[in-house]
């Protein structure tokens, strides 16, 4: 199979994950899949860039700002070019526009919550791994629930998984 027309595992893992549907499962995943929406991580990606200028760390508000719209700009560019078709509408649990792959609610989510991890865990490594636990929670809940909701591919969220991942650790240099 072609990797952009469906992998092996896609339709197995949607099916099953149809097949566990509930009323009170698609509304927690309603939610979750909320805080990896642009509304959500572009208030979130404001509020840190703000936050990091009031309390002197200009360096970490640069990063967490790169990373975040570069996230976006990457993600709008991949969408364009591989224009991938979302699974069938019908079973859409959630309204959607555009292109599926990759998914930018896996790539943003993991991108942004990744750099914020990794401020905190450089600036208060006290805290470093309860910052790394929840970034990595908040990722693989919003991907679950892209999936979850019908509106992509596991291979659509994987391959948001791994640019969300690489994308702040190219600019880790940046971080302060």
């Amino acid at each position: 199979m072609a990797l952009f027309g469906g992998v092996k595992f896609d339709e197995p893992v949607l099916r099953f994950l149809r097949e566990r549907q509930t009323a009170s499962r698609t509304r927690a995943m309603l939610f979750v899949t909320k805080l990896g929406s642009f509304e959500v991580l572009s208030t979130v990606s404001i509020a840190s860039v703000l936050a990091l200028l009031v309390t002197g760390n200009p360096r970490a508000a640069r990063y967490v700002a790169v990373t975040a719209s570069g996230a976006s700009l990457m993600n709008q560019g991949a969408k364009a070019l591989f224009a991938r078709t979302r699974p069938e509408r019908t079973a859409w649990l959630s309204p959607t526009v555009g292109h599926a792959f990759p998914s930018g609610h896996a790539m943003s989510s993991t991108a942004i919550y990744g750099a914020i991890a990794l401020v905190i865990a450089r600036r208060a490594p006290a805290f470093k791994w309860i910052a790394v636990s929840t970034a990595g929670a908040l990722s693989a809940a919003i991907g679950v629930s892209r999936c979850y909701l019908h509106v992509h591919y596991p291979s659509d969220v994987l391959a948001g998984w791994g640019l969300g991942v690489t994308w702040p650790l190219w600019l880790r240099k940046m971080a302060p």
